[in-house]
């Protein structure tokens, strides 16, 4: 999760007294486990400093204030006294400063060039962001001069090559006037699979909750790897009645059963279709007859959305797309799974999020409710997910395999339930 220094809270809220900062201050283990999970570094922290701020904090949460995570995201959109935001209206204005990034470029620029990152807080990514918007009003050494000139005392040597990467690489998608204005006719057709973008997630993923926030905001908070499963109950809730379903022990052994057919079976499986099958075969694109087939599948009920971040390629060497912002998230203390959450928790404005299940390693999966939804507005939230990196297999294909609730991955690995909103059924 993102790490707050002491100087970052008392910027955010400006209101807060705490005591002198501390060199060096040995804090309880709860204590300093009790700001990690509000995303604040303990140190120079005293015990009556922690203390303040954790109660602080508490009556934010009573009052329905923003979370100090989510100042820190409302401050780095350009947000104006973010401390007195509500939470309910965080998205909203999040959403606002984001319409005007792409409507007024310069004035959305004048807010990032004025609040360049500090060294292990996002310097990369901020010359990628920036650099992006940049395009748009000079050319490459005005570009590369201003930045340089930017992050001189950001408290690491910045390397003239790094600054044109950013350059060079924010090329492709870069920001112009004419963006987010198709009806202009400048605008080209968008392509089936929208590319990620890269400097909307970065932004994304710092300002917004981590996996342990997303765990405290589950209706039903299930046990670890070490308890019992969960699997039937949370199968019972999300597919009512005994519908047909389709499961698999890998992508090449499945079966489709009815849902009391299978009752007592799931927790070991990993593997089902996120939405009932009409009939129990079907045939698949080349002609044959299988019980896993687009054909068989019903209308979505369930859209799952699945973020595969990794460093390298299958082969072990070859770096991903991803590699520098995942890079950069572990030098702010924020894992994969973080990241997932944040992503999820965004796209949870455009459809209920109701269910969050681990892959059984690295990744989670998100289950959005969409059933009775438009063709329009699952293609909206398809290619939404796609530009946040979202993997275009589960959203494109109805009937593509996701991880069961709590089922046993091959490795042995629990698929855990991490949260669960069970009112939005």
């Amino acid at each position: 999760m993102i790490r707050l220094e002491l100087s970052d809270v008392l910027r955010i809220l400006p209101a807060l007294e705490l005591p002198p900062a501390l060199s060096d201050q040995d804090l309880d283990p709860d204590v300093v486990r009790r700001l990690e999970a509000k995303g604040v570094n303990p140190n120079r922290f005293t015990l009556q400093a922690a203390e303040t701020l954790l109660s602080h904090l508490k009556e934010r949460q009573e009052l329905k204030l923003c979370t100090l995570k989510q100042g820190a995201a409302l401050e780095k959109f350009g947000v104006q006294n973010p401390a007195a935001i509500l939470f309910a209206d965080v998205d909203n204005q999040i959403r606002l400063a984001k319409d005007q990034a792409a409507t007024a470029g310069p004035i959305f620029l004048e807010n990032l060039l004025a609040n360049p990152p500090t060294a292990g807080n996002g310097v990369h990514c901020w010359l990628f962001s920036v650099a992006r918007h940049l395009h748009a009003h000079m050319g490459t050494l005005q570009m590369e001069k201003l930045l340089a000139e930017k992050v001189k005392g950001c408290g690491r040597h910045v390397p003239l090559s790094e600054i044109r990467d950013a350059i060079k690489n924010s090329a492709n998608c870069a920001w112009s006037p004419t963006e987010h204005h198709p009806e202009n006719g400048h605008a080209e057709r968008e392509p089936k699979n929208p590319q990620p973008d890269f400097a909307a997630i970065y932004q994304i993923v710092i300002g917004g909750i981590g996996l342990y926030d997303l765990w405290e905001r589950s209706e039903i908070r299930f046990g670890d790897a070490e308890g019992p499963s969960q699997t039937e109950y949370v199968i019972d809730s999300i597919f009512p009645g005994d519908p047909l379903l389709c499961v698999g022990k890998s992508s090449s052994l499945f079966s489709t059963r009815r849902r009391s057919v299978l009752r007592g079976h799931l927790s070991r499986l990993p593997l089902i279709v996120p939405n009932p099958m009409t009939k129990v075969t079907g045939t698949t694109k080349a002609g044959h007859r299988s019980e896993h087939t687009l054909d068989s599948t019903g209308p979505r009920v369930w859209l799952v959305c699945e973020f595969d971040f990794t460093k390298f390629a299958r082969d072990g060497t070859t770096p991903t797309e991803w590699k520098p912002l995942i890079e950069s998230w572990k030098a702010l203390g924020i894992t994969i799974a973080d990241a997932c959450s944040a992503l999820l928790w965004e796209l949870g404005t455009l459809a209920p999020l109701v269910l969050v299940v681990s892959s059984g390693g690295k990744s989670l999966h998100g289950w959005f409710k969409v059933a009775g939804a438009t063709e329009n507005q699952l293609r909206e939230f398809s290619r939404t997910g796609m530009r946040l990196g979202a993997c275009s297999s589960t959203l494109n294909n109805p009937s593509q395999f996701v991880r069961i609730p709590d089922g046993l991955r091959d490795n042995g690995a629990r698929q855990l339930v991490w949260y669960f909103r069970r009112s939005l059924l």
